[in-house]
C-alpha cells in the first residue's frame, strides 16, 4: 500500500552513495578531476560520528516505521538520515496531514511544511524504476514481461513490414509494365486486333474460293480489283519521286549546314558543347518554333543578341577586374587595426601582386587557408568548446544551482529548531524561515543566460553544422561579458541570496496550518519586537552553526555569546524573552549590562556569576569576581560606590 509513495520519497535520498572516511580522499579526487557526465551526490560516513537524533520523537505512523533495515556498518547513519530529514507522519487522514508538519499519504502526496508535492507520472509509477528493498528480482520480473510485451509488438511490426514490403514488389511491377507500354510511341505497333480481323478476314475469303465453284468470276473480280489499285500506286509513285527530288535537294543544302557546323564546333573542341548547346536552346529557343524556314533568321537575329552581350560581359568583365585589383591592394596591405591584430599577415602578402591575372595566387592562398589552416583552427575550436567551455559552464551553473539548494536545505534545518522555541505565549506561536523564488529584473536576464547557452549537441552530431557550436560560444562570450561589464551586477546575480525572497512566519504551535503573522522586515515592528524576532532567529542559526544540542551535553560544542546592553532599549517582558531563549538553547551567557538596579533585575534569575567592575577616581578599574549571592547579599554596598 505504502511502497509507490515511500518509493518516490526516497528515491532521490536512496540514490545517494556512502563514502567510508578512508576512501573519502580517493573519492573527491576522482571527482574533482573527471567529468562524470551527469549528477553525483555523495555522503561521507565517519561510524564514530553515528549516533541517535536527540530531536527525533517517536510517533508510530512515521515513516520510518514501515521500512526494514539490514544489518551493516551503515544501518544506524541510514536510520538517523531517514528520521532527521524523512520523518514524515504516513496518513491517509487529510486531516492529520493538515496538521502535520510533514507528511505522506498513501497516494503519493508529500507535505514538507508548506511545500506540497505529488509526482503522478507515468514513468515515476514504473516498477521498473523502483531502487528500494535488498534485492531486484521483482524488478527483474517487471523488466521480462516488458521484453515480452515488446517482443510481441516487434513481431506485430515485422508482419507489417512484410505486408508492406509485398506490396511495394506489386507496385513496382505495375510500375514497370506501365512504363514498358508507354515505350510505344505509335497506336500500330500495339494494334493487334485488327490484323487479327484483317487474318480473319482473308481467311474467310480462302474458304469461299475454296469453296466456289464460280472461279472465273472471282478471278475476274480480284483483276480489276489489282488494276484500280496499280493505278493509285502509279500515282502515289509519281507523287514520291518528286517528293524525293525535292528531298535531295534540301537534303544537299542541310548537309552543307552540317558541314559548316561541324567546322564550328571542331573549332571549339575539348569543350562541353552539349553541356553548352542545351544551355543555349534553355535560353534562346525554348520557346520558339525552329525550322528550316526560319533557322538563318533566328541565327542572324542571335548572333546580333550575342554580339550585345559579349559586348556589355567584357565592360563588366573590366569593373570587375578593377574591383577585384582594388581587393588585392587592400588584402596585401589591409587596415591597421588588422595588422595590429595579425602581426603575421604580411609574411603571407608580400609575394602578391596586385593584378587580376594573378588572381589564381590569391585563390591558392584562400584554399590554403580554408582547407588546412581554418580546418586546424575548428578543430581547436570545437575542443576548447567541448572541453573547456562547455564543462566549465556546467559545473558553474550545477554550483549556483547547489547553493540554491544548501539555503533550502539551511532553511530547512534552521526550522527544525525554530518550531522547539515558544515564541509567544498566549497564544502560543512559533517562528518558520519561508523562501521564495522572487527574481530581480538583472537575474532574471541572467538566469535567461545560464539556461540558453547550452548547444543542441544531437543535432550537431546529426548535421556537423558548426555554426550550432559557434552560437554557443557567442552566447557563452555574451554573457561573459555581461558580468565583467559591472562589478555591483556581477555580485548582485551571482549572490544566490539575492534569486530569493525570505520571510518569517509565525505559526499557532496548536494548528500550525494556520499562520499568526508574517514578517518581510523588521521596518514596521517596534525596537521590541524587533530585537524578539532577531534573537529568536540568530539564536536557532547559532545552534545549528555549533552543533549545540537541546540537551546541552556535548562539552565540545561551542555555546558561549556575549550581549552589550541588551535591554537599554527594550521592555521587561522581551528582555526576560532573550534570557528565556538562551537557556532554551542552551547557550552560555555573558550580559555587559551598566549597574542600574532594574537591568541587573532581569538578568539576575538566569546567571551563575557577577564580574562587578567598579571605577576608582577616574583613573582606576577594580574587578570583583563573585557569586550572584553574594551580590545580592552586598549590593547597597557595591552601587553605592558606583560613580
Amino acid at each position: 500500500m505504502w511502497e509507490s509513495a515511500i518509493e518516490r520519497l526516497l528515491h532521490h535520498f536512496a540514490l545517494q552513495l556512502i563514502i567510508p572516511d578512508q576512501y573519502y580522499g580517493k573519492v573527491s579526487q576522482y571527482v574533482n578531476q573527471h567529468d562524470l557526465r551527469g549528477r553525483i551526490i555523495y555522503q561521507k560516513f565517519n561510524k564514530k560520528a553515528v549516533a541517535p537524533n536527540i530531536f527525533h520523537s517517536s510517533d508510530p505512523d512515521e515513516l520510518i516505521t514501515k521500512l526494514e533495515f539490514k544489518d551493516s556498518a551503515y544501518t544506524e547513519w541510514v536510520k538517523n538520515e531517514i528520521s532527521l530529514k524523512f520523518n514524515y507522519i504516513c496518513t491517509d487522514d487529510l486531516e492529520t496531514f493538515r496538521l502535520s508538519d510533514k507528511a505522506l499519504t498513501s497516494a503519493g502526496q508529500i507535505k514538507n511544511a508548506a511545500r506540497h508535492e505529488k509526482d503522478d507520472r507515468p514513468e515515476i509509477k514504473n516498477r521498473q524504476f523502483y531502487i528500494l528493498g535488498w534485492d531486484n528480482k521483482e524488478k527483474i520480473s517487471v523488466l521480462k514481461e516488458a521484453v515480452t510485451q515488446l517482443n510481441g509488438r516487434i513481431s506485430e511490426a515485422e508482419k507489417t513490414i512484410t505486408y508492406l514490403q509485398n506490396q511495394e514488389t506489386r507496385i513496382r511491377k505495375s510500375t514497370e509494365s506501365i512504363t514498358s507500354f508507354l515505350s510505344f510511341d505509335t497506336y500500330k505497333k500495339i494494334d493487334w486486333w485488327t490484323l487479327s480481323a484483317q487474318i480473319q478476314e482473308n481467311t474467310s475469303r480462302i474458304a469461299e474460293l475454296q469453296e466456289t465453284n464460280d472461279r472465273v468470276k472471282t478471278l475476274k473480280e480480284q483483276m480489276e480489283g489489282l488494276v484500280q489499285s496499280i493505278a493509285v500506286l502509279t500515282g502515289e509513285l509519281d507523287t514520291t519521286k518528286d517528293n524525293l527530288r525535292a528531298l535531295e535537294a534540301s537534303i544537299g543544302q542541310q548537309q552543307q549546314k552540317l558541314r559548316d557546323a561541324i567546322n564550328t564546333l571542331n573549332t571549339y573542341e575539348g569543350m562541353a558543347v552539349e553541356e553548352q548547346l542545351s544551355r543555349f536552346e534553355r535560353q534562346f529557343i525554348q520557346d520558339v518554333e525552329v525550322n528550316i524556314e526560319n533557322i538563318d533568321g533566328l541565327r542572324t537575329r542571335r548572333q546580333q543578341k550575342l554580339g550585345d552581350d559579349i559586348g556589355n560581359l567584357k565592360d563588366r568583365l573590366r569593373e570587375l577586374e578593377s574591383e577585384a585589383e582594388g581587393l588585392m591592394r587592400a588584402f596585401i596591405q589591409p587596415e591597421r587595426y588588422l595588422v595590429d591584430q595579425f602581426e603575421d599577415w604580411n609574411a603571407d602578402t608580400h609575394r602578391l601582386r596586385d593584378r587580376a591575372e594573378f588572381i589564381d595566387e590569391y585563390l591558392a592562398t584562400l584554399t590554403r587557408l580554408e582547407e588546412q589552416e581554418l580546418v586546424e583552427y575548428k578543430l581547436q575550436f570545437k575542443k576548447y568548446l567541448n572541453e573547456e567551455m562547455i564543462t566549465k559552464m556546467s559545473d558553474f551553473q550545477t554550483w549556483l544551482e547547489m547553493q540554491e539548494e544548501e539555503i533550502d536545505g539551511n532553511i530547512e534545518t534552521l526550522n527544525g529548531s525554530l518550531e522547539k522555541i515558544s515564541f509567544k505565549s498566549n497564544p502560543p506561536t512559533f517562528i518558520q524561515l519561508d523562501s521564495e523564488k522572487d527574481y530581480s529584473p538583472k537575474v532574471k536576464l541572467f538566469k535567461s543566460q545560464l539556461n540558453d547557452w547550452k548547444p543542441n549537441l544531437v543535432e550537431f552530431e546529426r548535421t556537423k553544422d558548426d555554426n550550432i557550436l559557434e552560437q554557443s560560444f557567442n552566447k557563452i562570450k555574451s554573457t561573459l561579458d555581461y558580468l565583467a561589464q559591472d562589478e555591483n551586477m556581477r555580485k548582485e546575480v551571482l549572490d544566490v541570496r539575492n534569486w530569493l525572497k525570505f520571510k518569517a512566519v509565525e505559526h499557532h504551535r496548536e494548528d500550525p496550518s494556520k499562520i499568526f503573522r508574517s514578517y518581510t522586515g523588521t521596518a514596521k515592528l517596534s525596537g521590541g519586537e524587533s530585537a524578539q524576532l532577531t534573537y529568536t532567529i540568530l539564536g536557532s542559526a547559532i545552534a545549528y552553526q555549533f552543533g549545540i544540542h537541546s540537551e546541552g551535553l556535548n562539552t565540545n560544542s561551542f555555546r558561549f555569546i556575549c550581549v552589550d546592553e541588551a535591554f537599554s532599549k527594550q521592555d521587561d517582558e522581551k528582555a526576560r524573552f532573550l534570557m528565556e531563549l538562551c537557556k532554551q538553547l542552551h547557550l552560555q551567557v555573558m550580559v555587559v549590562s551598566p549597574a542600574k538596579a532594574e537591568e541587573v533585575a532581569i538578568v539576575e534569575p538566569y546567571i551563575a556569576r557577577v564580574h562587578f567592575v567598579q571605577r576608582k577616581d577616574n583613573r582606576h578599574s577594580v574587578l570583583y569576581d563573585m557569586p550572584i549571592k553574594q551580590l545580592q547579599e552586598h549590593r547597597e554596598q557595591y552601587l553605592q560606590t558606583v560613580d
